[in-house]
């Protein structure tokens, strides 16, 4: 019932085509071949491996795919990853029972929830303020919130510096670029600083070294709006896992539907790069599949990490540092950081997804997202359907629906 309730809400807010008569009879004359094709797609993607570790025929696999989305249909439309039978091990022993209660786009609560609230206070359809990382940056700089210091907003032949900065008064850092309204890590860019005050651009196999007024005529002249910032490492107890890119904690925050409180979803992740890429994101361009470790809302420990390959890693593949078992420094200032940053922007939306950076200076904020990605993948065993949030946050869609 949540996942096609996922499935009504989220075709609603796509517009007007997606009614509900429209939807269920797509549903019954759709799913059924869909499905079929869908299993076909996945059984010859994963079932070699699963026949080999678990002597699960192929077979079977097809047909406990084709059953499991005949009882959520919805999953076919709105499931990210269609490969949800294998990302959630639902071949295994005792799994196969809770396939129900596995929900896996809590993110798109999220993110309807939000929508549906715009949607009622604003009619116009134009692209949300709040979404931009820099207006994000300003908003949680002038509430006192910790965060990324925002250089410069430019690119399509504009140049705006933020406070406090200009051509000739850039960190030592190094810099960070990405697009302002960006998603996953696409189009990132990242300048190591030299000690002659020149930068080299990460990647670039020239090695060439660019003057502070290059790089800024550079980025000035991209046809995407950027965001241009310090470029940051985070806590020396996890350099060890993250290099020099700087790794964010998932948070979802959302605003209780009785007590209108803001509260924090009881799971949380980090994001883990492989050597050599420049942002954190699990599905960022550069060849080698992310990772992300679920994190122990009380203590702050670590679990194995899941990667975009849908291996399980207790070791960073490139570096050989443990994973799972370490303690997030910070790690209840970090929670406690995100649900601050939820209730300055609450007026903007009900539902967010906060990036948090721990930083040898302590947690900050790099980006909230009002269409938070949010799977249970990362947390082995779990099944957001059983976790009560999941009912509350359903309720809050519902609230935000009313306005």
């Amino acid at each position: 019932a949540a996942a096609n309730f996922m499935m009504l809400m989220g075709f609603r807010k796509a517009g007007r085509w997606g009614r509900r008569a429209t939807l269920e009879l797509a549903l019954i004359l759709f799913a059924p071949v869909y499905a079929m094709g869908v299993g076909v797609i996945q059984v010859s993607r994963f079932g070699r491996d699963v026949r080999r570790s678990h002597g699960i025929g192929r077979p079977r696999q097809w047909l406990e795919l084709y059953a499991l989305h005949m009882e959520q249909p919805a999953w076919l439309f709105l499931v990210e990853h269609r490969d949800w039978y294998y990302r959630k091990r639902l071949y295994e022993t005792g799994m196969a029972g809770r396939a129900a209660q596995s929900i896996p786009q809590v993110g798109l609560l999220a993110a309807t929830t939000s929508a549906m609230w715009i949607r009622n206070q604003d009619r116009s359809n134009k692209p949300r303020p709040s979404d931009r990382k820099s207006n994000q940056a300003l908003r949680l700089g002038r509430a006192g919130v910790p965060t990324i210091p925002l250089i410069a907003t430019l690119g399509q032949g504009r140049l705006d510096f933020g406070s406090g900065f200009d051509a000739t008064n850039l960190p030592d850092t190094g810099l960070f670029a990405k697009p302002n309204t960006g998603y996953q890590g696409k189009g990132t860019l990242a300048w190591e600083r030299h000690g002659d005050g020149t930068y080299r651009r990460v990647g670039d196999a020239t090695q060439r070294c660019h003057t502070s007024e290059e790089v800024l005529q550079f980025l000035r002249d991209q046809p995407a709006e950027f965001v241009l910032q310090p470029r940051l490492a985070n806590h020396p107890d996890l350099t060890d896992l993250t290099g020099d890119t700087l790794c964010g904690i998932r948070f979802l925050t959302f605003t209780d539907p009785v007590t209108l409180q803001a509260r924090v979803f009881p799971f949380a992740w980090m994001k883990i790069p492989r050597a050599g890429v420049i942002a954190d994101n699990i599905h960022a361009p550069g060849g080698l599949p992310g990772m992300a470790a679920g994190v122990d809302m009380t203590t702050g420990k670590l679990g194995p990490a899941f990667a975009a390959d849908l291996t399980w890693r207790r070791e960073h593949p490139d570096r050989g540092s443990r994973i799972e078992g370490r303690i997030v420094p910070c790690w209840k200032e970090s929670v406690a950081l995100a649900l601050v940053a939820h209730r300055v922007f609450r007026p903007h939306g009900w539902a967010w997804g906060w990036d948090i950076a721990v930083t040898a200076s302590g947690p900050l904020v790099i980006e909230g997202n009002s269409h938070p990605g949010f799977y249970e993948e990362f947390f082995p065993g779990v099944t957001f359907g059983e976790v009560e949030e999941v009912e509350a946050l359903i309720n809050l869609c519902l609230l935000a629906d009313q306005a």
